[in-house]
């Protein structure tokens, strides 16, 4: 593994080898640049997107990839409601995810990987990066209470 969190020999498995906490400080660096990340306590910044990329990227190289899928959606469940508690927009949810994708290019640019290659990667992390952000506004738009889903009226955009 290099600086940038790139393994160029791969892994056993068939999933990009990019290390999570090089994705998060890249995606971090980029986020804090924007309203309304710019305001908020450094706690708050990233919100659950470390558990996020943690499961999107198999940091555990969890051969069981169902489970992984299901622990990064409930990440990112989380997320949603933790953005909606602190009255994000539905708007700043698509960017953090957009964003995602735009660390994870940087990292392996960075790390002296081809156009090509990057461009592979994307193709196969994209799907799950979608999901999660599928995920996450199904959080936003719901608020965990009582140990049911409950509809809260609606934040204005």
């Amino acid at each position: 593994m290099n600086e940038f969190g790139f393994d160029a020999f791969g892994g056993w498995d068939d999933e990009p080898s990019l290390c999570a906490g090089v994705v998060v400080r890249h995606w971090r660096s980029t986020v804090v640049k924007y309203s309304p990340w710019d305001a908020m306590p450094a706690d708050d910044v990233l919100g659950n997107m470390r558990r996020v990329l943690s499961e999107l990227l198999n940091d555990a190289r969890d051969i069981d990839h169902q489970a992984r899928r299901v622990r990064m959606l409930a990440a990112a469940h989380e997320h949603g409601v933790f953005r909606r508690a602190q009255r994000c927009s539905s708007e700043h949810i698509y960017c953090e995810f957009g964003l995602v994708l735009d660390a994870l290019a940087s990292v392996l640019y960075r790390g002296g990987v081809c156009g090509d290659l990057v461009q592979n990667a994307l193709t196969i992390l994209d799907p799950d990066v979608r999901l999660a952000e599928h995920a996450a506004m199904i959080g936003w738009n719901h608020m965990i209470s009582s140990g049911r889903l409950d509809r809260q009226a609606p934040l204005s955009d």
